[in-house]
């Protein structure tokens, strides 16, 4: 009788700490934001960090213009923009290369997409 009471205590225990660990392993692969950190002298990203890695929405600012997307494992993927002083480049990402949707808008106000050949200028022109 003494044998199955401390089972029964036992495998409350046991069962209590997979618990545990289990919750304890979800709050580590959540991710954690951040607000000024350098990956390098001149850059500065702000966003979500799982791992060491950029990964989900974020913005990387460097001296020649920013992106604003998403990361996973500290590469561009997803959908994304750069944003630069004449232009702004929209694509979709998938592990830093640009495969999807490509566009660039020119500070002019003309849009021009990503066609097999080269490049398509959009009807209309958008005044802002």
């Amino acid at each position: 009788m003494e044998k199955k009471k401390f089972n029964g205590i036992f495998a409350c225990i046991v069962g209590a700490f997979m618990v545990l660990s289990f919750c304890y392993i979800l709050f580590l692969l959540r991710p954690k934001k951040v607000s000024n950190y350098k990956p390098t002298k001149n850059i500065t990203y702000k966003g979500q960090i799982l791992k060491n890695k950029l990964n989900g929405k974020g913005k990387l600012i460097c001296p020649e213009g920013k992106y604003l997307g998403s990361f996973k494992d500290s590469r561009f993927d997803g959908k994304g923009k750069f944003i630069f002083d004449d232009f702004v480049y929209y694509a979709k990402f998938n592990k830093d290369k640009a495969n999807e949707d490509i566009k660039i808008k020119h500070s002019d106000g003309y849009t021009y997409k990503r066609v097999k050949n080269g490049w398509m200028r959009l009807e209309g022109k958008d005044e802002n």
